[in-house]
């Protein structure tokens, strides 16, 4: 800490920084105020006891993250009262107040992102590039027309100045992997909107068309960069005009959610920009303005009213999301922050995968995902209690053939709710809507019962859906006996693909895809055998059949599948009974001979599979020309005996 900062100067500055940046973790406030750990321990521990600041700590699916801290929503107007500011203008400009924290609770992923970015920046240019750091700052929530200078679609915002007295203005936002393309090109579009000139609420109302600061775009994953790449050239193209946009990958390593880990003091972030070879510092990416940071800024802090601490205290977080959980009233957004704080990682696993996969028993759930059935069994508990999920009694149909396997009572078996949805795509940060429409998931999206078309779908196909779900835990359990991984997973929704082929456009729908790693006995790592799963109950007719066969007839032709595996999937395919698999083949042979295509398929029957004692890695499976039962694997990549 600078020697000309008393305890009290620094006890301002960690006040100011937690308002502007909710959910900072310590390592941040030492970043942005240089001082000791000790004494800006000191510092947090009196805000706390104060009645300032709340911490709180969120569950995701990593290692528990340090505790991140918050302004109370009783402290906002004593905190605009000790800084000098209108309160009402604190709450435009500031990420501060109920709603405000507790959608940065729901989007915790990007929220933590978004602040780990803009401390870094801060630190780097601040130590490397001789600049001051004049603002940082989460934006808020919602575009008005007396502040409609943050453009929407932008989490953050960062001001320097330079030595020569110039500022130097940063927006920055963060794009997530699991975020459709069609959200991404919402926010082009919005970004476009916001710097039109002939637009009320157009940010160059502030910034002027020939200062329109930069938008630092920052990727967590480089897949995502050729989907971006295309929405802001076609854009442009559209509108005549480039946006000021610099794409950045995360190189941290971080595919899906987690917090940033803390990195050492002084490394600051290590971007690297589209079309550049090199590295290059944020100070020198980023244009000089004459303009002041346009957000209200406290003139002064006094320092007594700050002492006296928030005299109205409001429930601390835990107590609050506790009690939301239970209450029967609580509106869904806060439900979805509530959750947010009860849910651990066991939790949020859960959820995600029944959003993918619907209509999975608590054992089914367990052995597809490697969770133990204990913690299952806890986390669709609080799942249920917090409505993120529901449950229906599922009774197997009765088999027509008395051989078959008896099948039990009535199977409870779960699907994602209105409240769960929104859990998920604030996870992603998009709209729930748009995240239950273009994303692989099946969601409830009205009241219970009304679910969305991908859901209606699967329940209105309850048995299908089922019996997909049974076959896929019968994989995953056969993997397992043989000391084999659990093989990858794909819906229907993640599994289909559209392509061009002979100048038609074809679709296939598997109901479902996967990767099984598989190798001899005792041999290191293991080859991959993807595969392509149909589950047929015999309800389809020839046509039907044909139809289906025709797209994966052109998806071999075309060799599609070299644009995610190295080898040809196998087409593995369960009936429900032997009649069933005798005209599943027979539409295979007919497919072949129609469309010149030889099709990699082996045929089963659900039974065959539960009776062998190797299940689905034993001699079970048939080609559609030959009765004689093989494994599915070659001989020599067996994996040995359970």
């Amino acid at each position: 800490m600078d020697e000309h900062v008393t305890q009290r100067d620094l006890e301002a500055q960690i006040l100011l920084w937690i308002a502007r940046l909710p959910l900072i973790r310590r390592y941040g406030l030492d970043w942005l105020t240089g001082a000791a750990e000790a004494d800006v321990d000191a510092a947090i521990d009196l805000l706390r006891r104060l009645g300032w600041i709340d911490q709180i700590g969120i569950p995701y699916d990593a290692p528990p993250a340090e505790r991140g801290f918050v302004l109370r929503d009783a402290a906002v107007g004593p905190f605009a009262r000790a800084c000098g500011m209108d309160e009402r203008a604190v709450r435009r400009d500031w990420p501060v107040g109920r709603a405000a924290i507790r959608h940065h609770i729901a989007r915790y992923e990007v929220t933590d992102a978004i602040v780990h970015t803009l401390v870094s920046v801060a630190d780097d240019v601040r130590r490397r590039e001789g600049r001051t750091v004049v603002d940082a700052r989460l934006l808020p929530l919602t575009r008005r027309p007396e502040a409609p200078w943050s453009p929407y679609g932008c989490e953050g915002y960062a001001c320097f100045r330079r030595p020569d007295g110039a500022f130097q203005h940063l927006f920055v936002a963060w794009d997530r992997p699991r975020a459709p393309d069609v959200h991404r090109r919402v926010r082009v579009r919005a970004w476009h909107d916001a710097f039109a000139a002939d637009d009320y609420w157009g940010a160059d109302d502030y910034w002027g068309a020939d200062e329109l600061p930069q938008i630092l775009l920052v990727l967590e994953s480089p897949a995502a960069t050729a989907a971006w790449d295309a929405a802001l050239h076609q854009a442009a193209r559209r509108r005549g005009a480039a946006l000021p946009v610099a794409i950045a990958v995360d190189t941290g390593g971080l595919e899906g959610a987690g917090p940033r880990a803390a990195p050492a003091v002084g490394e600051g972030p290590r971007w690297w920009w589209l079309g550049e070879d090199e590295l290059v510092g944020i100070g020198d990416a980023l244009e000089p303005s004459r303009l002041p940071p346009p957000a209200i800024l406290p003139a002064t802090v006094h320092h007594d009213l700050l002492e006296r601490g928030a005299l109205t205290r409001s429930p601390l977080l835990t107590e609050w999301a506790r009690a939301t959980v239970r209450s029967a009233t609580a509106s869904r957004r806060d439900r979805v922050a509530a959750l947010r704080i009860r849910l651990d990682a066991d939790g949020l696993r859960v959820l995600d995968e029944l959003a993918r996969h619907p209509y999975l028993m608590a054992a089914e759930v367990a052995l597809v995902t490697g969770t133990p059935p204990a913690a299952v069994e806890a986390a669709t508990r609080d799942l249920v209690k917090g409505d993120a999920i529901a449950w229906l009694d599922y009774e197997p149909p009765r088999p027509a053939d008395p051989s078959a396997v008896a099948l039990g009572p009535p199977e409870r078996r779960y699907f994602t709710t209105r409240t769960g949805l929104g859990v998920l795509a604030a996870r992603e940060a998009v709209p729930d809507l748009r995240y239950a429409v273009h994303a692989a998931i099946a969601a409830e999206t009205g009241g219970r019962g009304r679910g969305g078309n991908r859901l209606r779908y699967l329940r209105r196909n309850l048995d299908h859906t089922v019996g997909v779900n049974a076959c896929w835990a019968l994989l995953a359990r056969d993997a397992l006996r043989a000391g084999l991984p659990r093989p990858s997973w794909s819906s229907e929704a993640e599994a289909t693909v559209r392509f061009e082929h002979r100048e038609r456009t074809y679709w296939i729908r598997p109901d479902g895809a996967g990767v099984l790693t598989h190798g001899p006995a005792g041999a290191a790592g293991g080859a991959a055998a993807p595969f392509l799963l149909e589950y047929d109950r015999g309800t389809m007719r020839r046509r039907d059949y044909l139809r289906k066969l025709a797209g994966i007839a052109a998806y071999f032709d075309r060799e599609v599948w070299r644009a995610t595996h190295e080898a040809p999937p196998c087409v593995l395919v369960i009936a429900e009974d032997e009649r069933g698999e005798a005209r599943f083949a027979a539409a295979v042979q007919e497919a072949t001979a129609r469309f010149g295509v030889a099709l990699p398929v082996l045929l089963t029957t659900r039974r065959r599979v539960q009776q062998a004692s190797r299940g689905t890695l034993g001699r079970v499976w048939r080609t559609p020309a030959d009765e004689q039962r093989r494994p599915w694997l070659p001989a020599e990549d067996q994996p040995a005996p359970p």
